[in-house]
């Protein structure tokens, strides 16, 4: 990967922090309810038994809903040391 894209995309992640950070809580919730939604209707989610997600941190987009609401799959999330 070239520095300039590994730039780019540093840029980006800042951009979407700082965004993500203006919002307000209820606009966050909603968010995250409204993406929530969204990946449950993927079909390939819908087919998947095993899925890799993450714990949110900060203003990062909560997915506890989607896994409240499809228990039934098993969720496997990384445990940072």
């Amino acid at each position: 990967m070239s520095k300039n894209t590994i730039s780019t995309k540093e840029q980006l992640r800042q951009k979407s922090k700082r965004i993500r950070a203006s919002l307000s809580e209820d606009t966050q919730i909603q968010a995250s309810l409204a993406i929530c939604q969204h990946i449950a209707n993927w079909d390939i989610f819908q087919e998947a038994n095993v899925i890799l997600t993450y714990m949110p941190m900060q203003n990062e987009v909560d997915l506890t809903p989607l896994l409240a609401r499809h228990s039934y799959k098993k969720w496997v999330i990384p445990r940072v040391l």
